[in-house]
């Protein structure tokens, strides 16, 4: 079956499995979603793009390929996925695209590609003692904040990362609030400047603290349960990595025990989102796809895997045909 293509040594064929995915995914109009709340340079890339949907396929292409690219290199380069492993290259799409909200470009979208950029830096404090990763990952998470705002909350991540790569410092802290805090007295200078410091303050503010919760899947059933099976999905997959963990290098262990936070964390971010909610689950559906990869990764397959996976294939061909016939 498809795991077992998966299994061998056939690269030809997993890679054409997985280039049919990627041209099925680019195949519709890319919606390109109007900036809601406190996003000041999504809203510069959506006064860029307009109304050009060439421009917009060119944008969207960009944005979703390179963080599963960088996601599958930086897995590989730090051993938590066999170099022979393609998994997540074939999971990820079937994941972030199981509705058809996906094909769209927004600020959750933007601010991927910088997450998986950020989280690869904060990998590296377990390898290097150098204050320029951390100071650029503060920078790094801070841009992506003002993408999509419920980002700014990610400085929690690094603090994490602090505790769990290295003996916590102090003046490492410091350092990062410093550098996280630089782009917002940019942003916030030009706006004192243009005379709507009080306008986007207050906007600002109300994106960070807009503790609401508005999920909407156009009316589909079959996603909320969908959504149903990747919450005990998820379960599943987290827990049988935990139960792992006593078994990995210390170095493994500590990357697989921040991937599991970032996932628990972006849920909790849930809360804030608001209107972005449904958008939102793009972020999680690329967490458990790297988390079913890596669990894969044990050699964990059986009828029970080979069932999850064609349940995924059979959810994206749905949607794939939904929007055939809308």
């Amino acid at each position: 079956m498809l795991i077992g293509i998966f299994n061998s040594k056939n690269v030809l064929l997993q890679f054409l499995l997985i280039a049919v995915v990627y041209i099925s995914v680019f195949y519709f109009p890319i919606n390109v979603l109007p900036n809601n709340g406190f996003n000041p340079l999504y809203g510069v890339l959506f006064n860029l793009i307009g109304n050009n949907q060439i421009l917009a396929r060119i944008v969207f292409v960009i944005l979703v390929i390179s963080p599963i690219l960088l996601t599958q290199y930086f897995a590989t380069l730090f051993g938590i996925i066999q170099r022979s492993h393609f998994h997540f290259l074939f999971f990820a799409p079937l994941l972030i695209f199981s509705n058809s909200m996906a094909w769209s470009i927004t600020p959750v979208v933007v601010a991927l590609l910088l997450l998986v950029v950020g989280i690869a830096n904060l990998f590296q404090l377990n390898r290097v003692e150098n204050p320029i990763a951390l100071s650029s990952t503060a920078l790094i998470f801070s841009i992506s904040s003002l993408f999509y705002s419920l980002f700014i909350w990610n400085i929690f991540l690094i603090i994490i990362a602090l505790i769990i790569f290295r003996e916590f410092n102090l003046r490492e802290l410091l350092m990062v609030i410093a550098s996280f805090a630089l782009p917002y007295v940019y942003v916030f200078s030009w706006y004192f400047i243009d005379d709507k410091i009080e306008l986007m303050w207050n906007s600002f503010v109300e994106s960070l603290f807009s503790f609401s919760i508005n999920i909407s899947f156009e009316g589909t059933y079959l996603q909320y349960v969908f959504v149903i099976f990747l919450a005990f999905f998820s379960l599943f997959i987290i827990t049988s990595i935990i139960l792992s963990l006593r078994n990995k290098l210390i170095t493994i262990r500590a990357y697989l025990e921040f991937l599991i936070i970032t996932f628990f964390f972006s849920i909790l971010l849930l809360i804030f989102s608001g209107d972005n909610s449904s958008y939102h689950y793009f972020i999680l559906q690329f967490l458990i796809a790297i988390l079913y990869s890596i669990h894969l990764n044990e050699g964990k397959k059986n009828w029970i895997h080979e069932s999850i996976v064609m349940l995924l294939v059979f959810n994206y061909m749905f949607n794939y045909y939904l929007m055939l016939n809308a």
